[in-house]
């Protein structure tokens, strides 16, 4: 009998626009209080706020994982300029430090093949021979 896949419950980005002190103080009340056992980091939205949270979310981070709580930190999901694409390399990096990434662009995945991560939501896969090939990759 084939064995039953492990339920987790994972808390998605953030997709408001919240000050980085109001985004921390959520974060904390997350990882004190909520029953979830991953959360997911980052501003999959809007490049524009990506330099005002990344502190607060490095912050939220720490503070979750000391809590118990998985942390994947998530890439924008349609970086257009070069800084934005910087910010996804950016994030990409993270691995290194011992995050889970979650791709949810092309060019994440690019920066990302070959290791461990996680294709997001902003993806459309509609065929078992991509999926096989993003598992080939890393996904």
């Amino acid at each position: 009998m084939a064995s039953q896949p492990e339920i987790r419950l994972v808390l998605g980005p953030l997709l408001y626009n919240w000050s980085a002190e109001k985004r921390l103080a959520y974060y904390r009340t997350i990882a004190e209080k909520a029953p979830v056992d991953e959360v997911v980091l980052g501003d999959v939205v809007c490049a524009k706020r990506l330099p005002f949270l990344k502190e607060a979310d490095l912050e939220a981070a720490e503070i979750l994982r000391a809590n118990g709580k998985a942390v994947t930190f998530a890439t924008l999901a349609l970086p257009v300029h070069d800084r934005e694409c910087q910010e996804v390399a950016g994030v990409c990096d993270l691995l290194e430090a011992g995050y889970d990434v979650e791709a949810n662009e092309a060019g994440a995945l690019h920066r990302l093949r070959g290791r461990p991560h996680r294709v997001g939501p902003f993806f459309n896969t509609y065929n078992e021979a991509t999926l096989a090939g993003l598992k080939r990759n890393g996904a």
